[in-house]
């Protein structure tokens, strides 16, 4: 329950009150012992429950490089990003280098 609790305060936009989650789980946990073990899976965790993708790494480099945020390059980097998904030999490299690389081929 408490992995569903960060994870609705991550994706949802208005999560469900840690009430509502009790209440689902017909009262068997204390809100003390939720809110413990949260921090528990957060600390363990270091805070880090997401990583940023190629595509955010895609839309910082359209703001720092690309002349006139012209959308052909960008839409086409995008479509090579989604293609190099298809590959599993392209997982070694850093989602930054992706997004580079898609970027220069973009480009070019």
């Amino acid at each position: 329950m408490c992995t569903l609790l960060i994870a609705s305060k991550y994706e949802e936009i208005y999560p469900p009150s840690l009430a509502d989650f009790l209440a689902v789980s017909e009262n068997k946990f204390s809100k003390l012992t939720v809110l413990e073990f949260e921090r528990e899976i957060l600390q363990t965790l270091n805070f880090e429950v997401t990583a940023p993708s190629a595509y955010r790494f895609l839309q910082r480099y359209r703001r720092l490089s690309m002349p006139c945020n012209d959308d052909e390059v960008f839409f086409y980097a995008q479509y090579i990003q989604e293609v190099q998904l298809l590959d599993a030999s392209l997982l070694k490299f850093k989602q930054s280098e992706i997004a580079a690389a898609s970027i220069i081929l973009a480009t070019k």
